[in-house]
């Protein structure tokens, strides 16, 4: 099996699910086609969007979840054995433990409340989430992808961590998203450059720009000694 981007528990998932379905890869119908929607550098430049058609059954299936052509290969996967599943009259295994550890995250919250006095007159406590992290931590090895990881995502807003291992954009293409985009280059180096101009602009650490939604632009190269990582805030 293809060796996913995911966790090996859930590669070993769904290779025994797949098995235990007889939903073998030769069976399997596959596509990649260009996303749409809310986009970014990886819209119109890549084939993320992963389209899949299971011959014995006719299911077919389209994700474009994730950014990462690899990642929604495994996704289109795990949707596929869903329905393979409830068309053969099982009940999902994995609707099965979500709900069970719903329920039993329900119970431990009921208890809390009831041990510590926060549940009060049908009111419970509210709770603050505070989410920290390293913008420099869990930097994957190099691979044929750009990694993109969305940290925030709210509204009409995303916030996402890039990261180039040698990546640019493809010749005779541009990138023309429909969102504005704030970018700030945090470590290795890029030139980038926008339609209508003779030189590209070279970034470092600690530059920053402003792309305006539609100006049309490429990533001529980034630093080839070093992965190249970037923040960028999509908005409209």
């Amino acid at each position: 099996m293809t060796n996913f981007p995911v966790s090996d528990e859930k590669r070993r998932w769904l290779k025994e699910r797949m098995e235990a379905l007889k939903i073998d890869e030769k069976d399997i119908e596959e596509k990649f086609v260009r996303s749409s929607g809310a986009g970014g550098q990886k819209v119109n430049k890549t084939s993320s969007c992963v389209y899949l058609r299971h011959v014995p059954t006719g299911i077919e299936v389209k994700c474009m979840e994730e950014r990462s052509q690899s990642l929604n290969r495994f996704l289109a996967r795990r949707e596929l054995v869903k329905r393979v599943e409830r068309l053969s009259g099982q009940e999902a295994l994995e609707d099965v433990k979500v709900e069970r550890r719903r329920r039993q995250k329900a119970k431990r919250k009921k208890r809390a409340r009831m041990k510590y006095g926060g549940e009060k007159n049908g009111s419970s406590p509210k709770r603050t989430i505070v989410k920290h992290g390293n913008l420099f931590s869990n930097i994957p090895d190099s691979g044929p992808d750009e990694v993109f990881e969305t940290l925030l995502r709210t509204g009409d807003v995303n916030l996402e961590r890039i990261i180039s291992s040698r990546h640019a954009t493809p010749s005779g293409q541009w990138c023309d998203q429909d969102t504005n985009e704030w970018v700030i280059l945090l470590a290795g180096s890029a030139g980038i450059i926008f339609k209508g101009e003779e030189a590209a602009s070279i970034l470092r650490p600690g530059d920053y720009l402003h792309i305006p939604a539609h100006c049309r632009h490429r990533v001529e190269w980034t630093d080839p000694d070093q992965k190249t990582v970037w923040l960028a805030l999509h908005y409209r």
